[in-house]
């Protein structure tokens, strides 16, 4: 089994003395050790309609994965690219028409 190797991959990673618990990981990659857990417990969207999961142990309290586990589970996600976060800029000429519509409702509406 597949899934067997990994755990095993994960156990012998982490007996070796590379494992990183959650709060490490979520520091290096810049996210809330929140986002960390969720990997681990919902992964993300893999493109084909599954869901790739972190691997990770759960050993006493704390939760260990393994720079390998953690580059397995980057490789595995699909590449997208980036979605725009800026929105279309606003011209002078654009924002002067906006604000004459907005004053004619005002003054149909409200009689302003």
């Amino acid at each position: 089994m597949n899934e067997t190797r990994t755990v095993m991959d994960i156990v012998a990673e982490i007996a070796a003395g590379r494992g990183i618990s959650l709060i490490e990981l979520s520091r290096q990659h810049g996210v809330n050790p929140s986002t960390a857990f969720r990997w681990v417990l919902r992964g993300l969207p893999a493109g084909d309609g599954t869901r790739v999961r972190l691997e990770a142990l759960r050993r006493g309290k704390r939760w260990l994965t393994t720079a390998a586990a953690v580059a397995r589970f980057f490789a595995s996600l699909p590449i997208s690219a980036p979605q725009p976060t800026t929105r279309p800029v606003r011209t002078p000429a654009r924002r002067q028409r906006d604000t004459a519509r907005a004053h004619n409702k005002l003054k149909e509406r409200y009689g302003i």
